[in-house]
């Protein structure tokens, strides 16, 4: 999940080449929760065409999140 609706963008990581990060300019704040967005030419090694707008689908059903900020370990 948490490179889903909570993104890491790699400007607030500084371990961003090791983690899940995501480009800052593909990630978008929608309410409480973030979207990637991404149109890459080959997914790492795979060469094949990637193209995703998550944004759609969490603008879409933002309000049937259930969501709470908090600190823990799961």
């Amino acid at each position: 999940m948490l490179d889903a609706m909570l993104a890491i963008r790699e400007s607030e990581s500084a371990n961003a080449a090791t983690l899940n990060c995501f480009p800052d300019s593909a990630v978008r704040t929608v309410g409480p929760f973030r979207a990637v967005d991404i149109d890459l030419p080959s997914l790492g090694p795979i060469p094949m065409p990637v193209k995703g707008r998550q944004s759609a689908v969490v603008e879409a059903h933002q309000a049937d999140r259930w969501w709470r900020p908090g600190k823990g370990r799961a």
